[in-house]
């Protein structure tokens, strides 16, 4: 009864209550993208990814200096844009964004700024609202006011994210387990599944199903070579410019080369 009347007092807080608020507010932003995209997966699979997701990305609270727990601010906010830069993607494309477009500069330009509103819908506005409603209950709650955890309490907390990030995990290799009983599928051993789950999908949304955010992230990650540019070497360069030459000569006196020498032609197909 004493070690609960701790974790009671604990969790009465106010660096307890503002984490809890918080994760929630993630895991619902977390929730909403999954059911925009028509994620099929179970709602108690999701409900312990999206708070593991929030429990992992916040555990660096846990290790602030009081005057630094501000920093948790900025971490909501990222998560925020993130999701919502998901949502409208994933309405005109139908997909989630790669990770590797993010960083490329040429892909934030005035027809993307436009796209922005006709995209968003007034369900949308869950995401700026949950980082403004973050930052308000931060000055209000004031977790900066109480003194900096024991390390046993870091420690803590370091096991019940690891443990709550491991639930998800299991229940979400179960699920895949699961589904192939059901439709008759050979079963798959378990670093089989892993392997899949973390392996490449031709889409974006193939990592985001039963990974959750953090998984999604890892496994971009993962796969980040499989999508590098292709450099030709010198050799395979002059090889190329060679075949090209080669195919000119050949089709030298052919009328559309003739009468169209020195143009240009895109041939775009759109489906």
């Amino acid at each position: 009864m004493k070690y609960f009347d701790k974790i009671l007092k604990a969790l009465s807080s106010r660096v307890a209550l503002f984490y809890i608020l918080v994760v929630i507010g993630i895991a619902a932003e977390l929730m909403s993208l999954s059911y925009l995209i028509g994620d099929n997966s179970t709602f108690r699979l999701r409900t312990v990814i999206y708070l593991s997701d929030g429990a992992v990305l916040m555990l660096f609270y846990w290790f602030c200096a009081p005057r630094l727990r501000w920093l948790s601010l900025p971490m909501v906010w990222l998560v925020s844009l993130f999701v919502l830069a998901n949502v409208l993607y994933f309405r005109y494309w139908n997909d989630l964004i790669p990770l590797q477009s993010i960083f490329v500069a040429n892909n934030y330009n005035s027809f993307v700024f436009r796209s922005i509103w006709p995209l968003f819908r007034p369900e949308d506005s869950l995401y700026p609202a949950v980082p403004i409603l973050a930052t308000i209950l931060y000055f209000v709650i004031r977790p900066s006011k109480d003194p900096s955890l024991k390390l046993k309490s870091k420690l803590l907390m370091v096991a019940f994210t690891v443990a709550l990030y491991a639930l998800g995990f299991y229940l979400s290799v179960n699920s895949v387990r699961h589904w192939h009983q059901i439709v008759g599928y050979p079963e798959m051993p378990v670093k089989d599944i892993i392997a899949n789950r973390y392996g490449h999908d031709s889409t974006q949304f193939g990592m985001w199903k039963n990974n959750g955010l953090c998984g999604f992230i890892i496994t971009q990650i993962i796969n980040y070579p499989d999508d590098t540019v292709i450099e030709l070497d010198e050799r395979q360069k002059a090889s190329t410019q060679k075949f090209i030459d080669e195919r000119r000569l050949a089709a030298a006196d052919s009328t559309c080369l003739v009468h169209n020498r020195g143009k240009n032609l895109v041939f775009i197909i759109v489906e």
